[in-house]
């Protein structure tokens, strides 16, 4: 009888001092998920709340595990309250490979190393930098930086990686955006967001011989601000939007000098993004897709005349990812699949990326990718190559993780659509998570 156990719970009204419920049970230690289930039904049945199916399982049944599991627990739980989440991670590890099924330490693992989005140098400029429906399932809350720069365009003043067109020379320059953010838990199974963003870049067409004549430019400057809301409606359902309101400065020119640079205008724009995730029970496979929409207007450049073209929307957005969570989600393989398209005109811009990262030691991740891309412009097809790269700094004391990644990649041209452009992107990103709000 040396393993066997008596448990007794009491729930007391701290205003009376009264015993308002009390139980006891006499059981063996290796049935420590029996255990936790009876007492948590005898709870629910005294409030009359209806018990999920799982805690009622384990009281019809029970189910004999390593009594050595319930000390680890102990030592695991210890060592995340002092904040010791290399630690902890080894105990809880440990303890879920004596019990597999252990929904403790699968829930603490989850809060010590969760799948990862950082397979992407720049989003939209337009939406979140990560699908809204995350937000259902957010742990705790989190402050985000980003900062994305192109490297292609003008170096120091002269032109830096151009791209010939008929009797110019087209350069793509000074992309740039920028987001701060935070989002945060709201009860058990929403979360909500806040982002404010900047975007800019800088588009011009050069004579061939004389890299002072402009022969048209197209330079957008945009700040906006984006509100996002998710909600998990199951354990492994989670449904997002963002909703987005930016604010757009556009100055143009082109060889008719019909708008002057001094006098740009000025548009309010919209966006709306909804998303959806699903995922296994231990988070080792999430999908998730989004869609955008903007109501913002863009303005091509013909590439013969050289002459800004009518106005019309901006392309449709479509985003697709799979990660698949591998080795004590040590290892992550991510498959992204991004759509630009717009039904106006004839434009298509499809992107295939899958990558791998994996974390060799607690504090560094490593990742790489490829992108392959076709991309349907008027009347012609085009397919591009493209390679990124990048590394994560994980600061596990403070909740801080820094992102570094470089990709080149080869795109459409922003405003000639007959044009495929080289970029070269880099960004800094940085996530410090768990600092006022947790569920």
């Amino acid at each position: 009888m040396a393993d066997t156990i008596m448990v007794s719970v009491r729930m007391v009204d701290v205003t009376s001092g009264e015993v308002v419920w009390q139980n006891d049970l006499i059981e063996k230690l290796d049935s420590y998920d029996y255990i936790g289930a009876y007492f948590a039904l005898s709870v629910f049945e005294h409030f009359n709340v209806q018990a999920d199916s799982s805690t009622i399982a384990k009281t019809q049944e029970k189910e004999v595990k390593s009594a050595e599991n319930v000390v680890l627990l102990s030592e695991g739980i210890d060592a995340f309250d002092r904040n010791d989440m290399a630690a902890a991670r080894d105990v809880f590890e440990e303890v879920s490979k004596l019990d597999k099924d252990s929904e403790v330490a699968e829930y603490f693992l989850s809060k010590l190393v969760t799948n990862t989005s950082k397979f992407k140098v720049i989003t939209e400029q337009y939406i979140s930098y990560q699908n809204p429906a995350y937000l259902g399932i957010l742990r705790t809350d989190r402050f985000h930086f980003a900062a994305s720069k192109s490297l292609s365009g003008d170096n120091n003043g002269e032109p830096f990686l151009p791209t010939k067109i008929d009797g110019a020379q087209l350069i793509e320059s000074d992309m740039f955006r920028g987001s701060l953010g935070y989002y945060f838990p709201v009860g058990e199974r929403s979360g909500a967001g806040f982002e404010v963003f900047s975007f800019a870049y800088q588009d011009r067409i050069y004579d061939d011989f004389n890299v002072d004549a402009t022969l048209a430019s197209n330079n957008p400057e945009v700040n906006g601000i984006i509100l996002s809301i998710g909600r998990a409606f199951t354990k492994r359902i989670s449904l997002g939007i963002g909703v987005s309101a930016y604010y757009k400065t556009f100055r143009a020119g082109d060889a008719s000098f019909s708008w002057s640079w001094d006098d740009p205008l000025y548009s309010w724009n919209f966006a709306v993004s909804p998303g959806f995730l699903i995922r296994n029970r231990d988070e080792s496979v999430v999908f998730d897709s989004r869609f955008a929409w903007s109501s913002e207007k863009i303005n091509p450049i013909d590439g013969s005349t050289f002459l800004l073209e009518d106005e019309t929307n901006r392309p449709m957005y479509l985003e697709n990812t799979l990660t698949l969570a591998l080795n004590q989600k040590k290892t992550f393989v991510v498959i992204k699949q991004i759509n630009d398209v717009s039904l106006e005109r004839a434009y298509y811009y499809g992107r295939l990326l899958p990558a791998v990262e994996h974390f060799p030691v607690d504090w560094l991740s490593v990742r790489a990718g490829v992108e392959g891309s076709y991309s349907v412009l008027g009347s012609s097809g085009n397919t591009g190559l493209g390679a990124m790269g990048g590394l994560t700094f994980r600061f596990a004391r403070i909740g801080l993780d820094i992102d570094l990644n470089f990709t080149y990649r080869k795109r459409p041209s922003r405003v000639i659509e007959d044009v495929m452009y080289e970029d070269y992107i880099i960004l800094l990103a940085g996530t410090l998570s768990d600092k006022y709000i947790s569920r």
